[in-house]
């Protein structure tokens, strides 16, 4: 359980229940102590514990309501909660004994909103502490990887943008580090008393479609949330989505055009995209029931180009932020491994060489190094410099040379990176070296 002083969240142990091992305070496998079970700490079952008893353990643990619910059953007990209690261990209880059983993973939502927006996914950050809402606000450096935390403590997509505003007047705040939420992937188990300001901390998430478990935010395993499946997110199968729905999938996330095109059928449901809708989930849907397959990764292109260079692979590096294309300068130490985050950002194969020039002044997006190697370009872009003379230049390796050739089942190409050589899907795919045969 997690309590606060005057300056920062300090976590004391709960009498008898956590979650160890998740992303954040809020989520893990559920542990209780229980002297009877005679072990001082005994993880729980999946089977016996309705939302009602859910709701009661995430309150216990300061957070929110749960975001995965079912029935548990902590070895061979089951809870049963009215719902008003103060701790799970005060729910009556059935024991049967001790069992071997799948241990229960449990995700609560952060104390956490976003206000002023179209939607719930979309406004201005604020925060619960003490009984107390206010704006948060972040010491610097923040940027889409920081803001995912966002996202994912209110159960909303992706980040598709993020920006920090000067307000009409100071406020009462809670204060952040950006290194603190990263870390944690949690905003929660980062909030201090940050005295007032005017800042205000804006994010929009997608509402219902997320890449995960990617390189970056714009690219992974697709998943949608949709009620009607009975789940919170539910991953997508590859089989019935075209082009025009991925691209659309792209669009909706704030990323471009997609690297790996196919058709993708989500549980069942099979999207019909005109191309000009703003979210996947407006797209036309034949459902056909679930089913089981393997799940849909995609990769879309970034926000990113290199310009005045010999080919799109070679250049100044500029990236698109809220509307806006700016060139990108790096705080310091830039090398060959940073480069490789934009060549593979724009499908452009290896880094050849790099290098930070001097040239005319002009506004510009900052990025850190260490973040650009862990994620992309895109996800650490921050707008932390009024301007800059720095340019930065990337050569990267460009589209191989692989010759087709003609067989009996028509003509052979190179396939997106990591696939077998196969049928020509569509010009600069990628395959790796040695595989397939031509």
């Amino acid at each position: 359980m997690c309590v606060t002083s005057d300056f920062d969240l300090m976590c004391v142990p709960s009498d008898s229940v956590r979650l160890v091992g998740g992303r954040s305070l809020c989520s893990g496998s559920l542990q209780i102590q229980d002297q009877s079970l005679a072990q001082s700490w005994a993880g729980v079952c999946e089977g016996a514990l309705d939302r009602r008893g859910a709701e009661v353990l995430c309150r216990e643990l300061g957070c929110w309501a749960p975001l995965l619910q079912g029935a548990l059953s902590p070895l061979g007990q089951t809870f049963h909660c009215e719902g008003n209690e103060s701790k799970l261990m005060d729910c009556n209880r059935t024991r049967t004994g001790p069992e071997t059983c799948p241990t229960l993973n449990l995700t609560c939502k952060e104390p956490l909103r976003l206000v002023g927006g179209a939607s719930r996914c979309e406004g201005t950050v604020e925060a619960e502490l003490r009984g107390e809402w206010r704006p948060v606000v972040t010491y610097g450096h923040w940027d889409l990887e920081a803001a995912a935390a966002v996202c994912r403590g209110l159960d909303c997509g992706s980040p598709v943008s993020t920006e920090q505003r000067r307000g009409s007047e100071k406020s009462k705040v809670w204060r952040v580090t950006t290194d603190c939420v990263k870390k944690k992937s949690s905003v929660r188990d980062c909030l201090h008393d940050g005295g007032s300001s005017s800042s205000l901390l804006q994010v929009i998430c997608s509402d219902s479609v997320r890449l995960v478990g990617g390189r970056s935010l714009c690219s992974g395993s697709l998943q949608i949330q949709d009620q009607s499946l009975g789940q919170s997110w539910a991953g997508v199968c590859e089989g019935a989505l075209d082009r025009r729905g991925a691209e659309v999938l792209c669009r909706e996330l704030g990323c471009w055009a997609p690297l790996l095109q196919g058709a993708l059928s989500p549980l069942g449901q099979t999207f019909h995209c005109e191309g000009n809708e703003s979210k996947l989930m407006d797209c036309n849907r034949t459902r056909t029931g679930p089913e089981t397959c393997p799940t849909l990764n995609l990769t879309c292109k970034e926000p990113l180009r290199l310009v005045g260079g010999a080919s799109r692979c070679e250049g100044t590096v500029e990236a698109e932020l809220r509307g806006e294309w700016r060139r990108v300068v790096p705080y310091h130490d830039w090398d060959l491994e940073a480069a490789a985050a934009v060549c593979r950002g724009l499908d452009c194969g290896s880094p050849v060489s790099t290098e930070e020039r001097d040239g005319s002044d002009s506004k510009v997006w900052s990025v850190r190094t260490a973040c650009v190697k862990k994620s992309s370009v895109r996800d650490c872009l921050q707008d932390d410099y009024d301007s800059s003379n720095s340019f930065l230049q990337v050569i990267c390796s460009d589209l191989l040379n692989v010759p087709e050739v003609s067989v009996s089942e028509g003509v052979w190409a190179p396939r997106a990176e990591g696939e077998l050589f196969g049928p020509r899907a569509q010009e600069g795919d990628w395959a790796s070296p040695g595989e397939g045969g031509v």
